[in-house]
C-alpha cells in the first residue's frame, strides 16, 4: 500500500485544515498526526484542483488556529519562518529560516489537466526547497501565516536554489470558495503570463505572454509568446486583475475577441472560449 505525506495547517476553529489539493488526491484514508502526537482521522471537505489547494477536517474542536498575517508589503530581505514536516520527520528538525527574495506581481498560469486559467501571487525566499513540503506554512517572525508551500509550484519554477509559496490573501480567498461550495465559472485560455512592463516591451501596458499551450484554442487562434493582450472580450486590459475579471465575466461557451500587441503591431483574435465549473 502506498503512503503519502505531507503537512498542513490548522486556519480555522473547529478542527479545518488547509493542505495542498496533491497531498489528500485519491487517498482512500486520510490521517492527521498533531504536534502531541495525537492520531486523528480526517475527511475531505473540498478541493481546488486550479489552485492545487484543500481544506479537510478532523474531530478536534479545541484546536487554536494559526493567526493571520498578510503578505502585503513584504520586502526583500523580510526574515521568515518555513514549518513543515517534509519526509515525515520529527517536528522540532522542520522549522526554517531564510529571507524574501520577491514577492511577484500576479502571474496568470493554467492547470495542464484542466485547463483553467488562475491569477496568483507569488512569494520567493531564500529558504531551499528540500528542507520543505507540500502544505507548509510561510510564516513571519510574529508566527502569523504568510503564505502556503506546494512542492508541485516548486518543481515547476525548476529551481533548487530558492522556494515559492502562494501568498495567504491568495488562499484565503480559495479557500472560502472551498468552505463555501462555490462553484466558479472560468474558461480555458492555456496562457502563462505577467503584467506587461512598458518600459522593456516597447511601451505597451497589458498582459504579458509568457508561454501558450498548444492544445489551447488560444493557441489554435494564433495567440504566441511575446504577444500583448490590451483588450479582451470588449474590456480594456492593462493589469492581471483586468484580465481575470474578464475572463470570469464569460459564463457559457462562446467566441470571444481579443486584441493583441503582435510584431510591433496590433492584431485582433477570435478565441473559443469554454466556462467551465471549478
Amino acid at each position: 500500500m502506498e503512503i503519502d505525506s505531507g503537512s498542513g495547517i490548522i486556519f480555522k476553529e473547529g478542527g479545518y485544515i488547509l493542505t495542498n489539493q496533491h497531498v489528500v488526491d485519491g487517498a482512500k484514508s486520510i490521517k492527521v498526526k498533531l504536534y502531541n502526537d495525537l492520531v486523528y482521522d480526517a475527511s475531505v471537505i473540498g478541493v481546488n484542483h486550479t489552485y492545487d489547494l484543500a481544506v479537510i477536517k478532523i474531530q478536534a474542536e479545541t484546536l487554536q488556529p494559526i493567526k493571520m498575517g498578510s503578505a502585503v508589503g513584504l520586502e526583500q530581505g523580510t526574515e521568515v519562518l518555513s514549518i513543515g514536516n517534509p519526509m515525515g520527520r520529527a517536528f522540532h528538525e522542520n522549522i526554517r529560516q531564510g529571507t524574501i527574495l520577491s514577492v511577484s506581481e500576479p502571474l496568470i498560469t493554467v492547470d495542464k489537466s484542466t485547463g483553467v486559467h488562475s491569477a496568483l501571487n507569488i512569494i520567493q525566499t531564500t529558504i531551499l526547497p528540500s528542507s520543505i513540503n507540500s502544505g507548509g506554512a510561510l510564516c513571519n517572525t510574529k508566527g502569523e501565516l504568510i503564505g502556503i508551500n506546494s512542492i508541485e509550484m516548486n518543481h515547476s519554477k525548476g529551481t533548487i536554489k530558492s522556494s515559492f509559496y502562494m501568498t495567504i490573501e491568495d488562499a484565503k480567498q480559495f479557500t472560502s470558495e472551498i468552505l463555501n461550495g462555490e462553484n466558479l465559472l472560468r474558461t480555458v485560455l492555456g496562457i502563462y503570463g505577467e503584467e506587461a512592463r512598458p518600459k522593456t516591451q516597447e511601451g505597451i501596458q497589458g498582459v504579458y505572454v509568457k508561454e501558450v499551450s498548444r492544445e489551447s484554442e488560444a493557441y489554435e487562434a494564433g495567440l504566441r509568446p511575446t504577444d500583448i493582450i490590451v483588450e479582451f472580450n470588449g474590456e480594456k486590459i492593462k493589469y492581471i486583475k483586468d484580465m481575470d475579471k474578464a475572463i470570469k465575466k464569460i459564463t457559457t461557451d462562446e467566441e470571444v475577441t481579443c486584441k493583441v500587441f503582435k510584431n510591433g503591431y496590433y492584431r485582433g483574435l477570435n478565441i473559443k472560449v469554454n466556462g467551465v465549473k471549478k
